[in-house]
């Protein structure tokens, strides 16, 4: 009897050991974030910087397992520091007369346009990510994390990177990327003959339309005709009606925020 006992027990241990053997967790990826390298401890984020830095600090919590605390301008932190904006930091000062040399060479033909673009810039352990201008904000903190990734979560010394465009030419490429993947999805949906067709449509509306706009605008009265031809019959007027219709066009189309 003891003997069946005996054994009994050892067969529900060994059964224990296989199944937990076979349910043993993994540990999560990145568990120890110095095993990859990651050489900064905190982001210093400058008072004037208003992008949200989340999808940044998600980013390197994925690629790194450590989450990085966003900290103000008087802040500081034990590691390197990553420099957002224009901080008080030697790194982000040297960051931005770089990149303001490298903005003071974009060719512009356009007097209404201004160079835009971001730079990434290492300088004694710390790095700089800065941008001149919003509307590449994405682009620069998409690009800061695919180098850090590239770089094992530590840059080397002296690395730089930039880019800098004409803001038209930007938003203009923007603007027809999002109208291509518009146009893939409507024909998609209602077929290939359908979204060329609202592609030509669209194609009427360009700079011309802005002139022949701002031709109906009267100063002397303070707004718009509805028309050309009723600029040129006496009896008509600019109207109420007709200047809602032109501003809710100005403003719905960008022109003025």
């Amino acid at each position: 009897m003891k003997r069946k006992l005996f054994t009994l027990a050892a067969l529900v241990i060994s059964t224990a050991t296989i199944l937990t053997s076979c349910f043993v967790v993994p540990n999560p990826p990145h568990d120890d974030p110095s095993e990859k390298g990651l050489a900064y401890g905190a982001i210093i984020k400058s008072a004037s910087n208003s992008y949200d830095l989340s999808s940044l600090v998600d980013g390197i919590y994925s690629a790194f397992g450590e989450r990085l605390q966003i900290l103000g301008d008087s802040g500081s932190t034990a590691g390197g520091e990553i420099a957002v904006g224009s901080t008080s930091r030697q790194v982000s000062s040297e960051a931005i007369a770089y990149l303001e040399g490298k903005l003071s060479e974009v060719d512009l033909i356009d007097d209404a346009d201004r160079a835009v673009g971001y730079v990434i810039y290492e300088k004694g352990g710390d790095v700089a990510l800065y941008w001149s201008d919003e509307i590449v904000a994405k682009d620069g903190a998409d690009a800061f994390l695919s180098a850090l990734i590239a770089s094992d979560g530590a840059f080397s010394e002296g690395f730089v990177r930039s880019e800098v465009v004409s803001a038209l030419e930007y938003k203009r490429a923007r603007e027809e990327a999002q109208r291509n993947e518009m146009y893939d999805k409507l024909s998609a949906g209602l077929g290939e003959k359908t979204a060329v067709a609202l592609k030509n449509l669209y194609g009427i509306y360009d700079s011309n339309m802005l002139d022949w706009l701002a031709g109906l605008y009267d100063p002397g009265v303070g707004g718009f005709y509805y028309s050309e031809s009723a600029m040129a019959n006496v009896g008509f007027l600019p109207d109420i009606e007709s200047t809602a219709q032109a501003l809710s066009f100005i403003v719905g189309s960008g022109l003025i925020a």
